[in-house]
């Protein structure tokens, strides 16, 4: 099955990569690219077709990488980590964490989603990850825009994922950086099992 293969994948990528959590907000940008942005707030960036067959090139370092569609009708993915059962947890810019199982989107999102401010067009609900003892504890953890009377910052929560929803939401780091600017995250666990 394609997606199990593109799990593995992913996790010895993540496993490679060690702990990071990047947290970016920068007034700057937002001043020097607002006008430019605004057209895509409520929008995002518009969605770029690919081609029927998976296109397949080499990456500088002599890689090959091959592109193909796992699923249709998200809007403005943004994150995206694997369940031990293969299926995958994506989050959509705009604020809701949906589940795509063999190659089909569940046409209902996840609740439990923290509240998420989406009012530039970087901003909103960013990355996923899933513990490495998912299975165990099943948490799940996600970073977005939380809405503050200044705008938004710069947010990590833990939930646990019941069913189909979130439970037990809570922020577990909160920036200290507080505007309307342009944000975004990673989160990899470390082989350690540290964020």
């Amino acid at each position: 099955m394609p997606l199990v293969r593109e799990a593995e994948m992913y996790r010895s990528i993540v496993g490679l990569a060690g702990a990071t959590l990047l947290v970016m907000q920068s007034s700057h940008l937002l001043d020097a690219q607002q006008r430019d942005a605004e057209p895509f707030a409520a929008e995002g960036i518009p969605a770029v077709s690919l081609p029927d067959p998976p296109v397949e090139y080499r990456t500088a370092e002599g890689q090959g990488i091959r592109v193909s569609v796992v699923t249709t009708g998200l809007t403005y993915p943004w994150g995206l980590a694997f369940l031990p059962d293969g299926s995958a947890l994506v989050t959509e810019r705009l604020g809701t964490l949906r589940v795509i199982r063999e190659g089909v989107l569940d046409p209902t999102p996840l609740s439990g989603v923290p509240e998420v401010f989406t009012g530039t067009a970087l901003a909103g609900l960013m990355d996923v990850a899933v513990h490495p003892k998912f299975s165990d504890n099943r948490w799940v953890y996600l970073t977005y825009s939380k809405p503050t009377a200044a705008g938004s910052t710069v947010a990590l929560a833990r939930a646990r994922l019941e069913g189909h929803a979130l439970s037990d939401v809570r922020d577990i780091f909160v920036s200290d950086a507080d505007g309307a600017a342009a944000a975004a995250s990673r989160l990899l666990f470390a082989p350690d099992g540290t964020l």
